[in-house]
Formats: C-alpha cells, sequence, structure tokens
C-alpha cells in the first residue's frame, strides 16, 4: 500500500473539510491562490522588532547583500544546469521537492517530512518578512497559510503602500529576509542533525535504475566493509569512494550478503564513479520507538536541511513573483531611476528564469506523474 497516497488523501480530505465549513475566512487571489488570513505572529514581530533594533537593520542589511550574490550563483547553476541537461544528457539544475519523487543523492521524501519541513521552512521564511518590514515601521496586514494546490506555504502581507514609498534599503532588506534566513537556518539544521552522530553505517535509499539498485541490494542492509576497508561512519563510507572512477569493479559487505558492483558514470560529473546509493548513520536501540523516532527526527533535520537551502536560492531568482525577482526590479531601479528600462530588464530576466525552470522540471513532472498513475494502474484489471 503507498501510505504517502494515503496520508495524503487524508490530510487534504480534512483541509478541504475545514474550507467547506468555513469558506468565509478563506480568499482567493489571482484565481490560483487560497488565503487563510489570521493575525498570527504579529504581535510577536513587533514585539522581536524592538530589541537593538540598529543591531537588527545592519544583520538584514547584510541579508541583502548576500541574498544578490546568491541571486547571481543560482541563476548562474541554473544556466549551466540546463545545458548540462539538454547538450550533455545530465541529471536537470532544479528537483521538486514532493513526496514519491526519488532525486538522485537523497533519501526518499515521506509526506509527512514533506509536510512538516515545508510548514517549519515557510514559517521562518515569512515571519522574517514581516520582522524586517516592522523594523522600518513598515505595517503588517496580516499573516497566515496558503495554498497553491496541494503545496502548502505560509505568507506575511505587509502594507504594499508603505513598503513602496520606503527607501530602496528598506525594500531589498524585507525582500531578502525569508530566504537569508532560510539559508542561515537550514545550515543550522545540518549542523544539529550533525550531533546525532553514531557509529555504523546503513542504506537508507537506491537510485531507481542504478548500478547498486541492478544488485537487489535493500534499504536498511548495513554495510560491513568496502574493497575490504572496514566502514563505521559516513566519513569512513566518503573517503573510500572518493576516488571512484566509471567502470570499477566495487565489492560491499553487509550484514546481509556481498555485493559486485560496476561503477557508472556520475550524471553530474562524467568522470567520476557512480553507484546510486544514499547512506546514513544508524541510531542506538535495534529497534523499537526510540530507533524509529531517532531515525525520523534525523532525516526531518536532514530535509529540512534541503529544502530550506533549496527553497532560499530558488527564491533568490531574478523571477517575476518571487523574492529575487523584487530585488532585481528595486536594484536596478535604484542604479538607473528608470522604471521603463527597470521593468524591461525585470521582463527579460523573468521569461529566461521561467523557460530555464519549465525545462528542468520536465523530467521530474514525468516522474511525478507516473507516481501518481501507478496505484490507479493497480486497479485497473
Amino acid at each position: 500500500m503507498n501510505y504517502d497516497l494515503l496520508f495524503a488523501i487524508i490530510f487534504y480530505g480534512l483541509i478541504f473539510l475545514y474550507y467547506i465549513k468555513h469558506k468565509k475566512k478563506f480568499t482567493i487571489e489571482n484565481k490560483i491562490f487560497i488565503l487563510y488570513k489570521t493575525k498570527l505572529g504579529l504581535k510577536l514581530m513587533d514585539k522581536i522588532s524592538k530589541y537593538c533594533p540598529r543591531l537588527q537593520r545592519f544583520f538584514y542589511s547584510f541579508g541583502f547583500v548576500f541574498g544578490f550574490i546568491g541571486m547571481f550563483f543560482i541563476f548562474y547553476m541554473l544556466f549551466k544546469g540546463t545545458l548540462n541537461l539538454l547538450f550533455y544528457n545530465g541529471q536537470p539544475a532544479l528537483a521538486p521537492i514532493l513526496p514519491g519523487v526519488a532525486v538522485p543523492g537523497l533519501p526518499i521524501l515521506s509526506f509527512w517530512h514533506w509536510i512538516v519541513a515545508i510548514l517549519i521552512l515557510a514559517v521562518l521564511h515569512e515571519f522574517s518578512h514581516g520582522l524586517v518590514a516592522r523594523l522600518y515601521d513598515i505595517k503588517v496586514k496580516s499573516s497566515g497559510f496558503a495554498f497553491l494546490g496541494p503545496i502548502l506555504a505560509a505568507f506575511v502581507e505587509p502594507n504594499e503602500k508603505e513598503l513602496n514609498k520606503s527607501k530602496k534599503h528598506a525594500q531589498l532588506s524585507v525582500y531578502a529576509a525569508g530566504p537569508f534566513i532560510n539559508i542561515l537556518t537550514g545550515v543550522v539544521f545540518l549542523l544539529i542533525s550533525n550531533l546525532l552522530v553514531f557509529s555504523g553505517v546503513q542504506i537508507i535509499g537506491v537510485a531507481d535504475g542504478s548500478p547498486i539498485d541492478m544488485t537487489g541490494i535493500g534499504i536498511g542492509e548495513q554495510i560491513l566493509e568496502i574493497n575490504g576497508n572496514r566502514v563505521e561512519y559516513l566519513s569512513d563510507f566518503k573517503n573510500i569512494l572518493s576516488d571512484l572512477t566509471p567502470n570499477e569493479e566495487v565489492t560491499i559487505k553487509t550484514t546481509l550478503d556481498e555485493y559486485k558492483i560496476t561503477a557508472g558514470s556520475n550524471p553530474d560529473s562524467p568522470e567520476q564513479g557512480y553507484l546510486g546509493v544514499t547512506v546514513d548513520m544508524i541510531y542506538p536501540a535495534d529497534s523499537g520507538f526510540i530507533k524509529s523516532s531517532l531515525v525520523w527526527i534525523r532525516l526531518l533535520l536532514y530535509w529540512l536541511f534541503i529544502a530550506s537551502v533549496g527553497v532560499g536560492l530558488f527564491n533568490l531568482l531574478p523571477l517575476g513573483p518571487v523574492d529575487g525577482g523584487k530585488m532585481l526590479y528595486v536594484g536596478v531601479l535604484a542604479i538607473t531611476h528608470k522604471e521603463n528600462l527597470s521593468k524591461r530588464i525585470w521582463t527579460i530576466a523573468s521569461s529566461l528564469c521561467l523557460l530555464l525552470i519549465i525545462i528542468n522540471l520536465l523530467p521530474w513532472l514525468y516522474k511525478l506523474l507516473i507516481f501518481l498513475i501507478k496505484p490507479l494502474a493497480i486497479l485497473v484489471p
């Protein structure tokens, strides 16, 4: 049984029932966004903004400088990755953070990890926008949750007139705050997850069609040796395979069997070897609630790191309505003082970004479609 799909049906079913019962509390914007407006967090934003406001303004000023650096970096990586995908049959530069979509090198994302991670990073993202708005005495009218189809998000609603009349420095700080905090907290989540280090390495993911997938190795098997070298920590695993080359023979000994694998070519770096396996540490307690809880929490922290950094960088793209697009327009306008030129540059950059994103998402949309159709195909005689 596909439990992720079952949990998704139950979760969204309950939300739909709540929507039907409290329809007056929801608003629909641009015909695609469903907003549930509240006042959650507004008093806390006001309270925090009063503590060392100058220091906070300096901190978030660094945030928008970091934001422009991140904008150029992520645009370059997206452009380079698209060329690699189109002309060298490489992996897409973008991957959707969705349950059931297998991303090479990452464990499978479960439905509840997805919901919890997205909710946490969305709240941090939007709260930061609201906090910085209050630092510059810009009113925040509301906060709440938003839905774009099945995708859950959070939002804050600053007073647009006050924001647009504020200094360019303040506008850039407000727009950059969300991605900046996402990336910072993503690093914090990674550091916390690394504190949960225990002896023993186990397999937690195998990429479909990869060299190691052909051996029949299973999720949960503990790796004891690689090419005769003992494996106790993640660093051992990484060091032993750091110089792996395509077509190199690898022998992996686990608690269940011994497997001989011929390395493939890494989709991102053809000169490097590729097995297609994701590993993690083994946690204390051989079975039961403690082990399951530690594994779940560690995986959540890991996905919080991946999702926070990924969403933070994506929001820095010079694309239309996202934070990076707004930063680009305000930044160009501050330099040129010409609205028409700024809008023209913003339109060109947004159109190019949108094209690159669509190209990179097509392979993933196909995989997601197969994931959704597969349970239905089993039911059809």
